[in-house]
């Protein structure tokens, strides 16, 4: 049994140890490190279940070791009651035990051992609980004080200065969401191109989604200038921020009174910035009761590795993550960009406008149109042909708006006329991010204002 628990160990990538004298004058099957983790193993295969004496012989070569080194104890026959107690009794010098079935389940072909060592330890530390076996943990791990999804840092406004929650357009089952901007994972001095990190959530309900916007938001990763998309078979929804993405996820019902045919899955996409690149969460969700998840996977588009790992590391152990992820290189650029101010139809009118408000500024001139919403000038409907430029995506086309990002901002209230100048565009593993930018005209001028715009942000 020892060398069989020292090829389970050394498969899970820890460096194995046989009979080392980490612990000395007692002998000690084995000792493990991997993962800034260090742990001292003994097997027990007797009739009998092993007792408060096998832990407190491990206990007593762990206090002569140094300090965070973790026990292990693995018995065949299982565990006494008082040996779970003394388990409990001494929590600062953590003992960890396996039965036959932790062992048989441990043997098993794609199982994540690291992953069942974690388990049992948070358990142990966090909520005094030993878990053996087939048992499962009765917590969750700990949120932040506050776990709600945060709010956009921007809302949107309707023509008559109705505040909107979202905005509905007419649309199909296209797969994407439009972004405010784009950090360029393609940005960097040298030559070649980033990489992609794809992530699968594993939750099952709406609710559950809900909770996660919110881990999302406290780790940092859901910020308030983050968008989203939620798309049906004739109708789309789009808006600002994870706190209104929550709230549209809730509201479902509301959402399908003028939905039109319903498909029996909506799509959703999340798209925000993080360092060096931007990710989309792409969720399917069952259009009935009880609202399954039918799959919820993050992709990341950085520029490179990161050299500190443990802002992903900490989003992997937060929700548990039990697939093998990894780095996959880019082939080519993420970003791609095309000009429209030169091509037909580039004057738009907006339906809604994009506002943000700016502190310490007068309260006339404290909200701040940041960017629109525009009857879309390339939306296939029947009465007319497909009519986007073309190397634009075609998805862009399946929508009745467009929800546009302003080049210069301008104070609300102002009565402007404004033209399409820019598309860009980044595809992740699972969706489309597009960032249509406009720009208003000077009314003196036929062209746009000749004026210092706002510098695009490019990282």
């Amino acid at each position: 049994m020892e060398a069989l628990v020292g090829r389970l160990f050394r498969s899970a990538h820890f460096r194995i140890d046989r009979n080392p004298g980490l612990a000395r004058p007692r002998q000690t099957d084995l000792l493990a490190e991997g993962s800034g983790a260090t742990f001292l193993i003994e097997t027990k295969w007797r009739k009998q279940p092993a007792t408060v004496a096998d832990i407190d012989a491990l206990r007593g070569r762990l206090d002569r070791s140094q300090s965070g080194v973790i026990g292990v104890l693995i018995s065949l026959s299982g565990f006494t009651a008082t040996a779970l107690t003394a388990v409990l009794e001494r929590r600062d010098r953590p003992v960890l035990l396996l039965d036959r079935a932790d062992l048989e389940r441990a043997c098993a072909r794609d199982f994540d051992l690291r992953r069942m060592l974690r388990i049992k330890q948070d358990a142990l530390r966090l909520q005094a609980e030993v878990l053996v076996g087939s048992q499962e943990p009765s917590f969750q791990r700990p949120t932040s004080s506050s776990d709600s999804p945060v709010d956009g840092d921007a809302f949107l406004l309707a023509a008559d200065g109705t505040r909107m929650p979202w905005i509905e357009a007419s649309g199909s089952l296209s797969g994407f969401a439009f972004s405010r901007g784009l950090n360029d994972p393609d940005w960097v001095s040298a030559p070649g191109a980033g990489v992609t990190f794809d992530l699968p959530l594993s939750i099952q309900t709406v609710d559950g989604m809900v909770h996660a916007l919110g881990e999302l938001s406290s780790l940092g990763w859901a910020t308030g200038a983050g968008t989203w998309s939620i798309a049906q078979s004739e109708t789309n929804w789009h808006g600002i921020g994870p706190a209104s993405l929550a709230q549209a996820l809730l509201r479902w019902g509301d959402r399908y009174e003028d939905a039109g045919s319903l498909h029996h899955t909506e799509q959703v996409v999340y798209q925000d910035v993080c360092d060096d690149g931007f990710y989309t969460l792409l969720i399917d969700v069952a259009a009935s009761e009880p609202r399954l998840v039918w799959r919820s996977d993050v992709s990341l588009q950085l520029s490179g590795i990161p050299l500190d790992l443990d802002p992903i590391r900490e989003l992997c152990r937060t929700f548990d993550v039990q697939a093998r992820t990894r780095f996959r290189p880019q082939t080519e650029k993420v970003l791609n960009r095309v000009l429209l101010r030169e091509g037909r139809s580039t004057e738009v009118k907006p339906v809604a406008f994009v506002v943000k408000e700016q502190s310490g500024l007068p309260p006339d001139r404290r909200f701040m149109v940041c960017g629109l919403v525009v009857e879309n000038p390339y939306w296939a409907r029947a009465d007319h042909a497909r009519g986007v430029v073309e190397a634009m995506p075609r998805p862009l086309e399946e929508t009745e708006f467009l929800v546009c990002d302003l080049l210069s901002w301008h104070q609300l209230g102002k009565n402007l006329k404004y033209r399409l100048e820019m598309c860009e565009w980044a595809g992740t593993s699972d969706a489309l991010v597009a960032r249509i930018v406009v720009d208003w005209m000077d009314p003196r001028r036929a062209g746009p204002a000749d004026r210092s715009p706002r510098r695009e942000r490019s990282k």
